[in-house]
């Protein structure tokens, strides 16, 4: 009997006998998430949990099986709580064992050893339920996680431009909107850069549509290298592409600008092509031209994009090669900070020493 008793106050040979008398006098039904739940209530381990099921149990309302699977499912980790359940039956089969064993031949009502015998063969059933829980949780889990794997590649090729590998156009808009949604709250700076290829189109024309993809390739490089990490590019269509500049005025913005337009124009790009068994070899100097146009609080976005659109017009017109604010306002004065620079326009050819095969025409003789 002494050997009952010091099971009883470890609480852990005998504990799961009062779960499942418990379980029984409030109509539970017995499985392995049901049990979890309620040896956590009675052992008073969660303070949410328990408050939940007295506030139940003290209205009168009996415990129902949609309400404990609501419990299961906010207060467990699946396959922890499964894990730590099936543990925990092993331990309490193992003080049994260890109960009967001290019991055999001491005097005692003769039932006690039934009764054992009774509480281990309920805990070889939760048990037995826990392993088939664990298998199906892995067998989940494995389908939760090529299903999270199938939703973020499909979540990036909707949102990738896939010659670029930047943001596309779908997913830039709705940058922008976050973008001035959040300057409206914050009341921070927040401008917008529209960028062009100058003359693309005569790179395609002279050589070929996959030196242009290459064009565009090389750009957004160089334009991913060269802004801060929280600045977003992406492709905006065509040979534009867009930026977005949080926490920028317009300063700050011409800055960035010029950084752009300057280290576009400072790398040269090598193409090679191949026809009629010769091959040419050129350098080609690619440059951009840029409109700008900071954000105001209240305006409507598709005004703000416009005005930045009309910059890069006027930069185009102006000769290329070149950073142009937008707005109505008069421009700034050409010796301010925010006077337009311009450089040697559109993109030149330079053929390598040796190379052989006709020159493509000259891009900037139709600027």
């Amino acid at each position: 009997m002494q050997a009952v008793e010091a099971a009883k106050s470890d609480g852990l040979g005998l504990s799961s006998q009062a779960v499942i008398a418990s379980m029984r006098r409030h109509g539970i039904r017995f499985t392995s998430a049901n049990y979890a739940v309620w040896q956590c209530y009675l052992s008073g381990s969660n303070a949410v949990l328990k408050r939940a099921i007295d506030i139940v149990i003290s209205n009168g309302v009996g415990i129902d099986q949609a309400a404990l699977n609501r419990l299961y499912t906010r207060h467990f980790c699946p396959s922890h709580g499964a894990l730590g359940l099936q543990q925990a039956a092993q331990l309490s089969l193992d003080h049994l064992a260890e109960t009967r064993a001290l019991l055999r031949g001491a005097p005692g009502p003769d039932n006690i050893l039934a009764k054992i015998e009774e509480v281990a063969e309920q805990i070889r059933e939760v048990m037995t339920c826990t392993q088939t829980l664990l298998a199906r949780l892995a067998q989940s889990e494995e389908r939760i996680a090529l299903l999270e794997s199938y939703l973020n590649d499909a979540t990036r090729d909707a949102s990738t431009d896939s010659l670029t590998g930047l943001l596309n156009r779908r997913a830039f808009d709705a940058a922008l909107r976050c973008a001035a949604a959040e300057a409206m709250n914050s009341g921070a700076g927040l401008a917008f850069v529209l960028i062009d290829v100058d003359h693309f189109k005569l790179v395609n024309d002279s050589w070929g549509h996959a030196v242009g993809d290459d064009v565009l390739r090389h750009v957004a490089a160089i334009l991913t290298r060269t802004v801060r990490g929280g600045d977003i590019v992406a492709r905006h269509g065509g040979e534009e592409f867009g930026i977005i500049l949080g926490n920028t005025g317009r300063r700050g913005a011409f800055s960035v600008a010029e950084n752009l337009r300057e280290a576009v124009g400072a790398q040269p790009f090598a193409v090679t092509t191949e026809s009629g068994g010769e091959t040419t070899e050129a350098i080609l100097r690619v440059t951009i031209s840029a409109g700008i146009a900071c954000f105001s609080p209240g305006e409507p976005i598709g005004q703000w994009l416009g005005r930045a659109d009309q910059a890069l017009y006027r930069a185009k017109n102006g000769g290329r090669n070149r950073v142009v604010f937008g707005g109505t306002a008069s421009l700034p004065r050409p010796n301010s900070v925010f006077a337009e620079r311009s450089g040697a326009q559109g993109i030149h050819i330079t053929l390598k020493a040796g190379a052989s095969g006709s020159r493509p025409p000259d891009p900037t003789a139709s600027a």
